[in-house]
């Protein structure tokens, strides 16, 4: 823009001379000077709009004119499906569309010159629209209970939602309620959630990737239902859980090593699937984990010394799966896995635990179930 401005200002000069007696121009440079710019001033932050509602942006703040003069404004969005804008005065007036983002750039004229800058409008479905689509994509009519869904009563007279202070969605339970067809990415607007509980349903198709955005979560019981696909790493960004049930579905392909970033996770249940591959080192991270099942899927590898540093670690299934190798001498160290108390490894291809004197000792403190190396 300084490069435009420059070039222009140049040319005026240079017409200026041509057509006018030089010492009548000289006294108005000199006492006049040039115009400046108007300066954007600071960042227009992030904007969070709910479909059909519209938020508005004062302006003001974020531009000036050196020289005092009066500003007018403009704008445009990078995705009209997404949202639109509208200038009023010194504001814009972003309207939700559809659920998505959307990059508003708003510029600051004084009628010669503009400066602009931009911002990100994050359009979201409100929670009601939310919860609609979930009762029409999950079989509503149908479902055990569900009483005043879909109506004009508060979300929170609806069975199953709680709502917390600020009228957001905090719990959806909706566990062994006849449930059917595929979890609708849509939850991933629900950015209060904390509890998601869809259990013992009959889910089909695959773990939308999305309720990885769910910041507050911190129970996620997906289990027993007829999922499908591989673990979304996305669920790694849940930094808040502290329960991840997804046992009994048939969920194919490895334990997504992103999951050893969910440091309050405290239970961990992927039993009763068909997960392949080795076990993440990255599990051994999960430093406030209680409770590990990983038992019938079809597992491989060695048990990685890693586990032994799960010094929370309570209860521990390795069981029926197809693990090899002996359990690590890393586990008799007596800062390891210190709390633990029960422990299975039998009916793998080939897991045992060494049989030694040291061994016996740790056994001593367990119930455990599994065989001896020969």
């Amino acid at each position: 823009m300084s490069g435009n401005y420059r070039h222009r200002r140049r040319g005026a000069l240079r017409l200026a001379l041509s057509v006018s007696v030089p010492v009548a121009v000289a006294p108005c440079v000199v006492a006049c000077g040039e115009s400046r710019p108007p300066v954007a001033v600071g960042s227009i932050p992030e904007l969070t709009v709910e479909v059909g509602s519209t938020e508005s942006v004062d302006l003001a703040g974020y531009f000036s004119d050196p020289d005092g003069d009066e500003l007018s404004y403009a704008a445009s969005s990078s995705d009209a499906e997404v949202a639109t804008v509208a200038i009023s005065g010194d504001s814009v007036a972003v309207t939700g569309v559809a659920s998505g983002s959307a990059e508003i750039t708003v510029t600051a004229s004084d009628g010669s010159f503009a400066a602009s800058q931009d911002f990100t409008a994050s359009v979201r479905l409100t929670d009601r629209s939310v919860l609609e689509i979930l009762y029409d994509e999950l079989g509503g009519d149908g479902w055990t209970d569900n009483t005043n869904w879909k109506t004009d009563k508060p979300l929170d007279e609806w069975y199953g939602v709680s709502i917390n202070a600020d009228g957001r969605v905090d719990k959806l339970t909706l566990s062994a309620n006849d449930l059917t067809g595929e979890i609708p990415p849509e939850l991933g607007s629900l950015s209060d959630l904390e509890w998601l509980l869809l259990g013992g349903n009959s889910l089909t198709g695959e773990i939308p990737s999305e309720l990885g955005s769910l910041p507050d979560l911190v129970r996620l019981v997906l289990g027993g239902n007829s999922l499908t696909g591989e673990i979304p790493p996305e669920l790694g960004s849940l930094s808040n859980l502290r329960g991840l049930e997804l046992d009994n579905n048939s969920l194919r392909g490895e334990i997504p090593p992103e999951l050893g970033s969910l440091s309050n996770l405290e239970w961990l249940d992927l039993s009763s699937n068909s997960l392949t591959g080795e076990i993440p080192p990255e599990l051994g991270d999960l430093s406030s984990l209680e409770f590990l099942w990983l038992n019938s899927n079809s597992l491989t590898g060695e048990i990685p010394p890693e586990l032994g540093n799960l010094s929370s670690l309570e209860f521990l299934w390795l069981n029926s799966s197809s693990l090899t190798g002996e359990i690590p001498l890393d586990f008799l160290d007596p800062s390891s896995l210190e709390s633990l108390t029960l422990f299975y490894w039998d009916r793998n291809d080939g897991l045992c635990a060494p049989d030694t004197t040291e061994f016996d000792d740790w056994l001593d403190g367990l119930v455990w179930r599994g065989p001896r190396c020969d």
